[in-house]
């Protein structure tokens, strides 16, 4: 609520990201991690996105199951991995 009364709204930071698939489908290890960080799916991953807690993107990756982010600064990012039938799931990530 701003200092006149008036009241904002806020959008969801993972607005975009679908429900549908579940953290089950997608596992991400070592978590947390100092670099390397293995992807494993019962699809096949489509695109990658590192995001900071903003959702500001630091990185994108195409069609790969190992990214390396050990030359990404220490603290906890959200891992968008999506799948080559357009689904999405987002999952916290610790960088050491």
């Amino acid at each position: 609520v701003g200092g006149s009364g008036s009241a904002y709204k806020l959008s969801p930071l993972l607005g975009t990201v679908d429900a549908s698939l579940s953290a089950k489908q997608v596992s991400v290890y070592p978590n947390p991690t100092s670099g390397e960080v293995n992807i494993v799916s019962k699809n096949n991953v489509k695109n990658v996105q590192l995001m900071d807690m903003n959702g500001k993107v630091i990185r994108n990756f195409s069609s790969v199951k190992q990214l390396n982010i050990s030359s990404v600064e220490s603290g906890v990012y959200l891992l968008k991995v999506t799948t080559e039938d357009g689904k999405s799931t987002a999952t916290k990530l610790i960088k050491k």
